[in-house]
């Protein structure tokens, strides 16, 4: 049997250069941008992601590379759920 395609309207979009992920940095969850993807060059082929992040006091810092699998997109992603119309009693 083949395998199921994932639905494109709902499919997990790749990370690319410039889109904002969440990361863990020193036990605080922080906003970054991904700067440059360096490709399946880690440990066993896992993909490297250079991330830029901002300070609390607003400036960037220079980035440091995680594996893409440490970061989670920050877009807006669809939940699923719809709301029902309710029928009028009458």
């Amino acid at each position: 049997m083949p395998p199921k395609k994932a639905n494109s309207k709902y499919a997990k979009r790749a990370l690319r250069v410039g889109d904002k992920v969440w990361i863990r940095l020193a036990g605080s969850r922080r906003m970054g941008r991904i700067v440059e993807d360096r490709g399946g060059i880690g440990r066993g082929g896992r993909r490297l992601l250079r991330v830029a992040y901002s300070t609390p006091s607003g400036r960037t810092s220079e980035g440091f590379e995680l594996p893409a699998e440490n970061v989670t997109s920050a877009e807006q992603t669809h939940n699923g759920s719809r709301k029902t119309k309710t029928k009028a009693h009458a």
